[in-house]
């Protein structure tokens, strides 16, 4: 029986019919341990161990519907041939390092902290992705791909996180959000989760892209944000509900928004403003655009009575004075008195300024006149 040779051994299935008691998977090292000791008890009503070098080859053969099967098998394992499972076809859509899974929420919930999630195909979602609860500090790495939230729901959301939960989305994929209802967000951030988006695209059919609120915060640092519709005429692309008593938080860094500029806009109110300080908004042909401000300098020199200071200008008309240095204080010289005389006047103590023309003025002291003693003065 070659499913004995377990030890740089090789199984080939080429026919027959193979039938496992519990779900077994062809999708990976630890998965592809399950089906071949499964298959190898079957056929031999023994248990065996699992060699990484060992061979397993389908040619062919029937396999009932507990065998599902992911075609982006291991190197050491062949699928040719026209074998008939009569279980669902799995294909892993997202890995973590060489472990991969046939569900991104599937990934997400075996992630540790810090771990990252890769996605490995495009995916057309049946549900939410959640993550609820501070256990979940996870890298979402897109690698290119999209995924698409396309559902019929009240809500329709790509990925909700809520309860502490912490997400960071990178790799310069898309996320897409479909549906006719009042609720059609991309992310969703509630009740203190913290979302990052690095890059990008962010498409709703609705009008909200990215919804934070109860303490939720988001934190864009660049992407393409789109929502196509319109709710009472206003575009809530990003949006931290002010219905609620507590507001969300989404702070912008970069990225680019059709139709909205998240530097002001009239559905937020006094929140209108989600950039963070230093940022600035620039509009052209409908997509506004976030960088940091890029500033050319003017320094005013100090002055004996003004401080100087450097006045710092955006392109886009923004500016600010900063870097004072104290005023320099006069240099005084000191005028002297002028003693007056019986016929002449005479002159105060003054002062002057070397450097501006600042002075204390000599004021003029009058004449002593005669002071006649027997017709002498």
């Amino acid at each position: 029986n070659p499913g004995k040779n377990t030890v740089n051994g090789a199984l080939t299935i080429a026919g027959g019919e193979i039938r496992t008691t519990a779900a077994a998977y062809v999708n990976g090292t630890s998965a592809l341990k399950d089906v071949a000791s499964k298959i190898y008890a079957t056929i031999d009503g023994e248990g065996g161990a699992w060699s990484e070098d060992s061979l397993i080859a389908i040619t062919g053969g029937t396999f009932n519907e507990n065998v599902k099967v992911c075609y982006d098998v291991p190197a050491n394992v062949t699928i040719s041939g026209e074998p008939t499972f009569n279980g669902n076809v799995v294909v892993a859509v997202a890995m973590i390092g060489d472990v991969k899974y046939d569900s991104i929420q599937a990934a997400i919930d075996a992630a540790k902290a810090g771990e990252t999630v890769k996605l490995i195909k495009d995916v057309a979602l049946s549900e939410t992705i959640v993550l609820d609860g501070s256990g979940y500090d996870v890298i979402l790495d897109l690698a290119g791909h999209k995924i698409v939230a396309g559902f019929t729901a009240e809500v329709v959301e790509v990925i909700l996180a809520k309860n502490g939960a912490k997400l960071t989305i990178t790799g310069n994929g898309t996320m897409q959000a479909n549906g006719d209802g009042e609720y059609v967000e991309v992310i969703s951030s509630i009740d203190g989760a913290i979302v990052t988006i690095e890059n990008g695209s962010f498409l709703s059919s609705g009008c909200t892209s990215i919804y934070a609120t109860r303490g939720g915060i988001v934190n864009i640092n660049g992407g393409y944000y789109v929502a196509e519709s319109l709710y009472n005429g206003m575009r809530f692309l990003l949006d931290v509900n002010e219905a609620e008593s507590v507001l969300g938080v989404i702070n912008v860094s970069g990225g680019s928004f059709k139709s909205f500029n998240p530097a002001k806009h009239s559905n937020d109110g006094s929140y209108s403003n989600k950039l963070v300080d230093g940022y600035h908004s620039i509009g052209a042909e409908g997509i506004y655009t976030v960088s940091a401000h890029y500033y050319e300098s003017s320094v005013t020199a100090p002055d004996c009575v003004n401080a100087g200071y450097t006045t710092y200008t955006c392109g886009c008309g923004y500016s600010y004075k900063g870097d004072e240095v104290a005023a320099l204080g006069h240099s005084f010289v000191v005028d002297e008195a002028v003693a007056p005389t019986c016929t002449a006047t005479g002159l105060t103590e003054g002062k002057h300024c070397t450097v501006c023309d600042y002075k204390v003025a000599q004021e003029e002291v009058p004449a002593l006149d005669h002071d006649f003693v027997d017709g002498a003065c």
